[in-house]
């Protein structure tokens, strides 16, 4: 019987924001799934596209639009796995960020972004911008958000990381 190479790994690209600090990690579906409202049926759904891992870039600080950005390569073991997990993300947004609103903004062709808006019921809320977009057996996710954020510096973000990822 016919071995499979394990799938390599994708490099996240260079990310550096002055005032944000950056932290590299590597996460597994464990710790991806308590990140959403229901774990559990996240975890089944990544669990069902085939999920190998994510990398990830994090930065925060307090300083300029963004206070945090999250990039992340969500990694699949088949292209189709990938898109039903990105069929799965563009439907189920809120999930990871709360009631969302889609955006129709200048990026580049199969990039989506999605904004969740502050309620006012805490004054401690922001706005939180999620684009997704596929290339391959990998969903690529930037989480964006800040009490000074607005959608032109993420629409500049967004273009810059698709267009070479």
């Amino acid at each position: 019987m016919p071995t499979v190479a394990p799938m390599p790994s994708v490099a996240i690209p260079a990310l550096r924001i002055p005032g944000l600090h950056a932290r590299n990690t590597v996460l597994d579906i464990t710790t991806v799934a308590g990140e959403a409202s229901h774990p559990d049926e996240f975890s089944g759904v990544l669990a069902s596209s085939g999920f190998e891992g994510v990398r990830d870039r994090t930065l925060t600080g307090r300083l300029g639009v963004f206070s945090r950005v999250v990039l992340r390569a969500w990694e699949f073991s088949s292209e189709q796995g990938a898109t039903t997990f990105m069929d799965w993300l563009r439907s189920n947004a809120s999930e990871l960020i709360g009631v969302t609103e889609s955006l129709e903004v200048s990026v580049p062709d199969g990039v989506a972004i999605q904004l969740h808006s502050p309620t006012g019921c805490c004054h401690e809320e922001v706005p939180i911008y999620l684009a997704s977009w596929q290339r391959g057996a990998v969903v690529w996710t930037i989480r964006a958000s800040g009490a000074r954020i607005h959608t032109a510096p993420v629409q500049a973000l967004v273009r810059s990381i698709a267009q070479g990822g």
